[in-house]
Protein backbone atom coordinates (compact mmCIF):
# COMPACT_ATOMS: atom_id res chain seq x y z
CA UNK A 1 0.00 0.00 0.00
CA UNK A 2 1.68 3.16 -1.07
CA UNK A 3 1.13 6.61 0.37
CA UNK A 4 0.81 10.14 -1.57
CA UNK A 5 2.02 13.31 -0.07
CA UNK A 6 -0.75 16.17 -0.73
CA UNK A 7 0.77 19.24 -2.59
CA UNK A 8 0.49 22.06 -1.37
CA UNK A 9 -1.20 24.96 -3.87
CA UNK A 10 1.11 28.00 -3.18
CA UNK A 11 -0.97 30.74 -1.94
CA UNK A 12 -2.60 33.54 -3.90
CA UNK A 13 -0.51 36.83 -3.37
CA UNK A 14 -2.97 39.52 -2.42
CA UNK A 15 -1.63 42.50 -4.44
CA UNK A 16 0.41 40.35 -6.54
CA UNK A 17 2.64 42.55 -9.02
CA UNK A 18 1.73 39.93 -12.07
CA UNK A 19 -1.87 41.40 -11.80
CA UNK A 20 -1.52 44.32 -12.57
CA UNK A 21 -2.08 45.86 -16.17
CA UNK A 22 1.55 45.76 -18.11
CA UNK A 23 0.62 48.01 -20.96
CA UNK A 24 -2.23 51.03 -21.55
CA UNK A 25 -2.93 54.32 -22.25
CA UNK A 26 -4.65 55.68 -18.76
CA UNK A 27 -3.10 55.91 -15.52
CA UNK A 28 -3.28 53.11 -13.35
CA UNK A 29 -6.27 55.20 -10.80
CA UNK A 30 -8.28 55.38 -13.74
CA UNK A 31 -9.23 52.03 -13.87
CA UNK A 32 -11.95 52.26 -10.96
CA UNK A 33 -13.55 53.64 -8.28
CA UNK A 34 -10.48 55.77 -6.79
CA UNK A 35 -11.06 58.24 -4.67
CA UNK A 36 -12.92 56.83 -2.06
CA UNK A 37 -10.34 54.00 -1.51
CA UNK A 38 -7.69 56.70 -1.24
CA UNK A 39 -9.97 58.88 1.27
CA UNK A 40 -10.35 56.11 3.81
CA UNK A 41 -6.62 55.45 3.55
CA UNK A 42 -5.95 59.03 4.45
CA UNK A 43 -7.83 58.87 7.11
CA UNK A 44 -6.24 55.97 8.87
CA UNK A 45 -2.96 57.29 7.73
CA UNK A 46 -3.78 60.53 9.18
CA UNK A 47 -1.76 60.51 12.79
CA UNK A 48 1.38 57.76 11.48
CA UNK A 49 3.89 59.48 8.83
CA UNK A 50 5.01 55.96 8.16
CA UNK A 51 1.26 55.11 6.86
CA UNK A 52 1.18 58.77 5.09
CA UNK A 53 4.29 58.04 3.35
CA UNK A 54 2.54 54.99 1.90
CA UNK A 55 -0.59 56.26 1.18
CA UNK A 56 1.00 59.60 -0.44
CA UNK A 57 2.92 57.02 -2.78
CA UNK A 58 -0.28 55.54 -3.90
CA UNK A 59 -1.67 58.28 -5.12
CA UNK A 60 1.77 59.36 -6.73
CA UNK A 61 2.05 56.35 -8.65
CA UNK A 62 -1.39 55.89 -9.43
CA UNK A 63 -0.86 58.78 -11.90
CA UNK A 64 1.91 56.41 -13.49
CA UNK A 65 0.70 54.53 -16.67
CA UNK A 66 0.68 50.68 -16.60
CA UNK A 67 4.41 49.74 -17.50
CA UNK A 68 5.78 53.17 -16.36
CA UNK A 69 8.35 54.19 -14.11
CA UNK A 70 7.81 56.15 -10.89
CA UNK A 71 9.30 59.48 -12.29
CA UNK A 72 9.89 63.00 -10.32
CA UNK A 73 7.23 65.25 -10.00
CA UNK A 74 6.33 68.16 -8.07
CA UNK A 75 3.60 66.99 -6.79
CA UNK A 76 2.72 67.53 -2.66
CA UNK A 77 2.02 63.36 -2.90
CA UNK A 78 5.27 62.72 -4.86
CA UNK A 79 7.18 65.36 -2.48
CA UNK A 80 5.81 63.81 1.08
CA UNK A 81 6.28 60.09 -0.27
CA UNK A 82 9.90 60.75 -1.36
CA UNK A 83 11.13 62.22 1.78
CA UNK A 84 9.09 59.38 4.11
CA UNK A 85 11.88 56.99 3.93
CA UNK A 86 10.33 54.40 2.72
CA UNK A 87 11.85 51.30 1.94
CA UNK A 88 13.20 51.46 -1.55
CA UNK A 89 10.84 48.48 -2.73
CA UNK A 90 7.82 51.15 -1.91
CA UNK A 91 9.66 54.32 -3.27
CA UNK A 92 11.87 55.00 -6.17
CA UNK A 93 12.70 57.27 -8.34
CA UNK A 94 13.25 55.22 -11.93
CA UNK A 95 11.87 51.97 -10.67
CA UNK A 96 8.72 50.46 -12.12
CA UNK A 97 5.48 51.99 -10.57
CA UNK A 98 3.40 48.68 -11.02
CA UNK A 99 6.12 46.61 -8.31
CA UNK A 100 5.81 49.97 -5.87
CA UNK A 101 2.15 49.81 -6.29
CA UNK A 102 2.15 46.05 -5.03
CA UNK A 103 4.82 46.77 -2.10
CA UNK A 104 2.59 49.76 -0.59
CA UNK A 105 -0.54 48.45 -0.33
CA UNK A 106 1.41 45.17 1.54
CA UNK A 107 3.18 47.47 3.54
CA UNK A 108 -0.19 49.47 4.20
CA UNK A 109 -2.15 46.29 4.97
CA UNK A 110 0.73 45.18 7.28
CA UNK A 111 0.09 48.53 9.47
CA UNK A 112 -3.67 47.40 9.74
CA UNK A 113 -5.17 49.90 7.31
CA UNK A 114 -8.62 49.14 6.39
CA UNK A 115 -8.70 45.81 3.84
CA UNK A 116 -11.81 47.14 1.95
CA UNK A 117 -10.60 50.65 0.96
CA UNK A 118 -6.96 48.72 0.56
CA UNK A 119 -9.03 46.29 -1.94
CA UNK A 120 -11.06 48.73 -3.68
CA UNK A 121 -7.95 50.88 -4.44
CA UNK A 122 -6.41 47.69 -5.84
CA UNK A 123 -9.53 47.23 -8.16
CA UNK A 124 -8.83 50.50 -9.54
CA UNK A 125 -5.35 49.76 -10.35
CA UNK A 126 -5.90 46.13 -11.89
CA UNK A 127 -9.22 47.46 -13.30
CA UNK A 128 -11.49 44.42 -11.99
Amino acid sequence: MSTSTARKTPAKVKYDVADLPKTGSLQFRQNGDYKPAITALSAFAKNNPTAKGHVKALIHLGWVKPGGVNAASKSPAFTIANTSDLPPECFTVGAPADAQISANLTRLAELGAPAEALDALWSAYVGV
